[in-house]
């Protein structure tokens, strides 16, 4: 027997709320209450987990057990919410059963709100919660830099109007004349045009 199977299994899955520990058939022998909220009552592997990696495993735990301690790294797919993807490893049992520990990886911020979960359901050296604030205070940061952005490209715009317009009449002053004028003879190509500059004598007053 192992160091590992001299551990009380219980014990194992309160250090690991996301552990799971599998009976030699594939049967559930004890699970984290953090995913035992997520993949229910189900008692066998084959009725949680569909398998994404690794990548020449078909599917069901006859076929994955061959897989275990080695390098490979396991991407698993709750049944009871398929766009939920857990990462993680495992390691057989000398009595042929496996501990798998598995975390959500980059899909962390989705499954908290998925899930409602809380500090509390992380084990306290796991730095889940952590980067979950990390991510919360980016998202934040970018989100006011956007309103800024948008901001300042309103006041630019206003301050070009103001710059080129005429408060009294609201048409264009004569900077804004010049920009028509020159923004006429580029688009006009060999197209001949005139100016005429009509002088309204007493229109302001």
């Amino acid at each position: 027997m192992n160091a590992v199977e001299r551990v009380e299994i219980g014990r194992l899955t309160q250090l690991l709320p996301m552990g799971l520990t599998l009976s030699a058939a594939g049967d559930v022998v004890s699970v984290g209450a953090t995913l035992r909220r997520i993949i229910g009552e189900r008692r066998h592997f084959d009725e949680i987990f569909t398998i994404d990696r690794p990548k020449n495993v078909s599917a069901g735990f006859a076929a994955l057990r061959p897989c275990l301690g080695r390098a490979d790294r396991l991407a698993l797919r709750p049944i009871a919410h398929p766009q939920t993807v857990l990462r993680g490893s495992g390691i057989l049992l000398e009595q042929g059963g496996a501990f798998l520990n598995l975390g959500f990886g980059v899909g962390l911020p989705e499954a908290v709100r998925l899930f409602r979960l809380t500090d509390a359901d992380f084990s306290p050296s796991e730095l889940a919660m952590e980067l979950l604030f990390l991510h919360e205070a980016n998202s934040a940061v970018q989100n006011e830099l956007a309103r800024f952005n948008l901001h300042l490209e309103e006041a630019r715009k206003a301050a070009e109007v103001q710059a080129y317009t005429d408060p009294l009449t609201s048409l264009y002053n004569r900077r804004g004349m010049d920009v028509a004028l020159n923004t006429a003879l580029l688009d006009c190509g060999s197209m001949p045009f005139a100016v005429a500059h009509v002088d309204l004598d007493l229109f302001k007053r």
